[in-house]
């Protein structure tokens, strides 16, 4: 790495001699003591060496991001790695935030060659049986999380990955997170969808899911777990759909709707809308109880994270938090309008939010 690094910008200072680090002679007879004799290590001492905080400070940080303990973690990899969650793999896997990664680079392009060595080393020595075991299946389980990632990548436009990327930039998930009792390992949201008989439910439900899937999977490490784990669309059937409006409304009236979805807004499928699934854009509609709008078309690619977050701001707190990052406020008419802006491959007007790109 260091080679590579020192041709891309030839006759440059390296780390080292910008910045050097030595170990000293102290940590070098740790880490030689590491190496020939794991056993002697105290656990304060595989901490130093592995980069990890005191027990306490790391399982109140694993209890945050996951709800479980270190040790719950290694265990359950090491007795059901397939059920590892994004999050959990990644900080079994020794990389608790984004910058870890850059941030361990650095500080071994900073040392010498044998000190890098001995410092990787330690570090394996210093690991015990179930945390190399535990690391093993969680490193197989971010391969299988990165190929779905993949995956969401090859399936979405350069247009549909830019307005994701807005989407989990806005504190949407924060705000789902913090209204639901924080002991609970999800956060539920997501939609009511009414369907009509002609709907087989169970295939179409799966379609959706796997198209919300995309949309979670393709900045993986920005959707939490909790939020993955919790979104629901929750099927209702219908047989008129002139009367979904005073439905819902008396659903949530009654407190029928299960908590956490949005009480604001529903989706439905008519024939229109199953005959569009067949298409490069197929649709949903969106509605509001009481709403005097017409039902709004909504992109299925589109209803996680984009549909959710826009949806979300209109619970935040100020007017920057309810626009940004898209200057209007999630209202069904301004969403009308961006949808009137909307044209198909044929470059014909076809009604869907959000707007394609040709119609940008």
């Amino acid at each position: 790495m260091e080679d590579f690094l020192a041709s891309l910008r030839p006759g440059a200072p390296t780390w080292r001699e910008r910045d050097p680090q030595d170990l000293g002679d102290a940590t070098r007879e740790l880490y030689r003591r590491a190496i020939a004799n794991p056993s002697s290590l105290s656990d304060a001492e595989r901490r130093k060496i592995l980069r990890h905080p005191p027990l306490e400070e790391e399982d109140a940080s694993s209890r945050e991001l996951c709800g479980s303990t270190m040790s719950e973690l290694v265990t359950k990899a090491i007795q059901n790695h397939k059920s590892l969650t994004y999050q959990e793999s990644k900080l079994l896997v020794g990389r608790p935030n984004e910058n870890y990664p850059g941030e361990m680079l650095r500080e071994k392009l900073r040392m010498s060659e044998s000190d890098r060595d001995l410092l990787s080393k330690a570090m394996e020595a210093a690991l015990t049986a179930d945390e190399v075991a535990a690391q093993t299946n969680a490193f197989a389980i971010q391969n299988l999380w990165r190929e779905h990632s993949n995956a969401a990548r090859d399936a979405l436009s350069d247009f549909d990955r830019a307005l994701i990327k807005r989407a989990v930039n806005i504190p949407w998930q924060e705000h789902i997170i913090n209204s639901e009792d924080p002991i609970r390992k999800t956060a539920t949201c997501g939609f009511v969808v009414f369907h009509s008989n002609a709907v087989n439910w169970p295939t179409f439900n799966e379609r959706m899911q796997a198209a919300t899937k995309y949309g979670f999977d393709l900045f993986m490490s920005k959707i939490k777990d909790s939020i993955r784990e919790g979104f629901t669309l929750h099927g209702v059937q219908y047989d008129d759909a002139e009367s979904l409006q005073s439905r819902f409304a008396a659903m949530r009236d009654v407190d029928e709707i299960p908590k956490g979805l949005r009480r604001d807004a529903f989706l439905y499928v008519d024939d229109e809308a199953m005959q569009s699934q067949e298409s490069s854009r197929p649709f949903v509609w969106l509605w509001e109880p009481q709403e005097t709008a017409k039902p709004l078309k909504v992109n299925a690619m589109h209803i996680a994270p984009l549909l959710i977050a826009r949806l979300t701001q209109r619970d935040l707190s100020t007017e920057k938090a309810q626009k940004w990052p898209f200057r209007s406020t999630p209202d069904l008419e301004q969403l009308h309008k961006m949808a009137g802006r909307s044209m198909n491959g044929a470059g014909e007007r076809d009604g869907i939010w959000p707007p394609s790109a040709a119609s940008m």
